[in-house]
């Protein structure tokens, strides 16, 4: 048995966890967990199923890490066993009862009532971003549109929008969208469900082998909202584009909002299924297109304003006037900016902006790398061959280096994706677009890769410019 610390612990946390949850998704996910092991850095928690284990895993372990490390004011890692085999499980009168994990209980614990509107509207996925909101969404001409048919969707009942389909380029602001959607819904006490397109494929072939089918159609269906980003990476998975189909059908029988992003528009999305597509299509697909100059400068004078430091009108110009890819890549160059400032304890003046962004060029017309180019570079840098970074190896350093490169090609030359697709060796559009996803959720958190990014460049843009 545990001691009672272990329990005083864990009964702490799931306080503090139930005020951040549901009554429906707490009952589903965390009322049948136990403390049941605790060492100076480690918490072990009881679960009853794996799917439960699977999904507390992805969706709430760093929250759960968080608040039983601020109650425990030290670092503690938190550990999922499942009852049925955990060898801490043995239970004793003052424990709660816990259910053994069998894919049939995971399936009726999933088909527990969703709460009625009004009150809380938390279900398990993908939790939104809290600083994702519309109040912190810059609005353009390019954006409007989209603004506008995002909070009509997120405060109306009525579906009349129903597909919502937000498309364009990736880095424009349509997960932004997607997130003020979910929050601001949940603040109306509305239910959603926030996943990847990565992470539907993956509960539905999951459900599948796990004969969990009925659980993987509650929690897709159960929601007043459900919302799913860049939907074109479930092209091509006939199974997965079957279950996407009944989905919908189900939840617009049933009078609930759908919103789904794509990298492009309905009609160019290469379902294989043709259903899926007209489905789409008979919503309201609207496209989000780059800033103009103008936006730009509003979403870094916003973006500025959130820094102890005044950042001047022709600072602001220059980065606005700069190439640029992403809006991402905007507010990362100012971030650079403002911390070179910061860090040398200077003033932040446009000649020391330029210094900051000495990595790109600063003339008004650059001239773009070519592909090869970067394939040389990255391939010298990582120590490797060119012929790794184009071949089909799927060893993790020459997988790695191509997605690198794939993405450094997208951001550093003109050329289109089905183009840097064909010169990485025959690749096809879908794979291109996963590469470049791939590298921006991993240069937006590993301080290493982005160094190596821009060395890259740096060495490509003096060695081979222009060739």
């Amino acid at each position: 048995m545990p001691d009672g610390s272990v329990c005083d612990v864990w009964e702490q946390a799931l306080g503090r966890l139930r005020k951040q949850m549901s009554a429906a998704a707490y009952n589903t996910w965390l009322n049948d967990t136990v403390g049941v092991a605790l060492t100076d850095n480690e918490l072990t928690i009881s679960v009853p199923s794996e799917y439960a284990q699977h999904w507390i895993q992805g969706s709430l372990l760093p929250i759960m890490e968080r608040i039983v490390s601020d109650i425990l004011r030290r670092p503690v890692a938190v550990v999922l066993e499942v009852a049925s085999e955990a060898p801490h499980a043995q239970r004793g009168e003052a424990q709660r009862n816990v259910v053994t994990g069998a894919d049939q209980t995971a399936t009726q614990e999933l088909m527990a009532d969703k709460p009625a509107r009004g009150g809380s509207s938390f279900i398990i996925g993908a939790r939104p971003d809290p600083q994702l909101t519309f109040d912190r969404f810059v609005v353009g001409d390019n954006s409007k549109l989209a603004y506008a048919a995002a909070t009509k969707v997120a405060n109306d009942y009525g579906g009349d929008y129903n597909p919502l389909v937000l498309y364009g380029p990736p880095g424009l602001g349509k997960t932004h969208l997607l997130h003020a959607i979910a929050n601001e819904a949940q603040g109306q006490g509305r239910t959603t469900l926030l996943a990847t397109s990565e992470q539907f494929v993956h509960d539905y072939v999951t459900s599948v082998q796990k004969k969990t089918t009925a659980g993987f159609r509650e929690r897709y269906r159960s929601p007043d909202i459900l919302v799913i980003d860049d939907v074109q990476f479930i092209c091509g998975k006939v199974k997965s584009e079957e279950a996407l189909l009944h989905t919908c059908g189900a939840l617009l029988r049933a009078g609930q909002q759908i919103v789904v992003s794509a990298d492009r528009a309905p009609d160019a999305l290469t379902f294989r299924n043709p259903r899926l597509a007209a489905r789409l299509r008979a919503g309201l697909p609207v496209d989000v297109r780059p800033p103009n100059r103008r936006t730009r400068l509003n979403i870094l004078a916003f973006k500025s304003a959130r820094y102890d430091l005044d950042t001047p009108d022709d600072v602001l110009a220059y980065l606005a006037n700069r190439q640029f890819s992403s809006i991402n890549q905007l507010e990362g160059e100012l971030t650079r900016v403002i911390a070179h400032a910061t860090l040398l304890d200077e003033p932040l003046t446009l000649e020391l902006a330029r210094q900051a962004l000495s990595a790109a060029s600063t003339s008004p017309d650059p001239v773009p790398l070519t592909i090869e180019a970067i394939i040389r570079t990255t391939a010298a840098y990582r120590q490797m061959t060119p012929a790794d970074i184009t071949g089909r190896s799927r060893a993790r350093p020459a997988a790695e280096a191509r997605h690198l490169a794939v993405f450094l090609a997208s951001r550093h030359t003109n050329h289109s994706l089905a183009y840097i697709g064909k010169a990485f060796g025959n690749r096809d559009h879908t794979t291109v677009m996963h590469s470049i996803r791939r590298m921006e959720r991993a240069l937006s958190t590993d301080a290493k890769l982005r160094a190596d990014a821009e060395a890259i460049i740096q060495i490509a843009s003096s060695t081979f410019a222009g060739q």
